[in-house]
């Protein structure tokens, strides 16, 4: 196979990996960084990633586990980097509705916002655990997969999690 041959049929696997894997990872994407406004530049920045290391990848493991973890990598920097700021972009949707609508819809806003501002609290690897167990309902065994750590690990990241957004929840209904 010549090399313009293995270039085209390269470009060719990540095109079809885009449209395979693409919405999978924006829904991973959003969840573990809570800002719907990052989302497609995050995508991209996964794939262009994705391009750049390609050479590297093994298939030791499926394509999709390798996509999974770049993302999730490039999520938590963008956490990590939004933390720093101290700057929460919570682009959450405006109720239009009335009366019991309005407060029902309120009261779910104010839910969305409590745990995005708990999950804005956790350092990047508790974050992840709660966002792919929780939020994400992924089975231990996979999302340790995912991560590249033991599940005896990422059980106690979750549990950690889990604990802190609930009590930062419950505080802030409290106020």
């Amino acid at each position: 196979m010549s090399a313009r041959e293995q270039s085209d049929a390269r470009r060719e696997r990540l095109a079809r990996c885009y449209r395979e894997h693409a919405q999978r990872l924006a829904r991973q994407i959003l969840a573990i960084t809570g800002d719907p406004t990052c989302v497609e530049d995050l995508v991209n920045e996964t794939f262009i990633r994705a391009h750049e290391r390609f050479d590297r990848f093994e298939d030791r493991s499926a394509l999709s586990t390798w996509l999974h973890g770049i993302a999730i990598n490039i999520a938590r920097t963008h956490v990590t980097k939004r933390r720093r700021r101290r700057r929460l972009d919570a682009a959450l949707p405006k109720p239009t509705m009335e009366g019991e609508d309005v407060e029902d819809a309120v009261r779910e806003r104010d839910a969305v916002r409590r745990l995005y501002l708990a999950l804005d609290e956790l350092d990047a690897d508790l974050r992840v655990a709660f966002v792919l167990c929780v939020l994400e309902q992924r089975s231990l065994k996979e999302a340790s997969g995912l991560l590249g750590v033991p599940v005896s690990t990422l059980h106690a990241r979750r549990q950690r999690a889990e604990a802190f957004v609930r009590a930062q929840i419950e505080g802030g209904a409290q106020r």
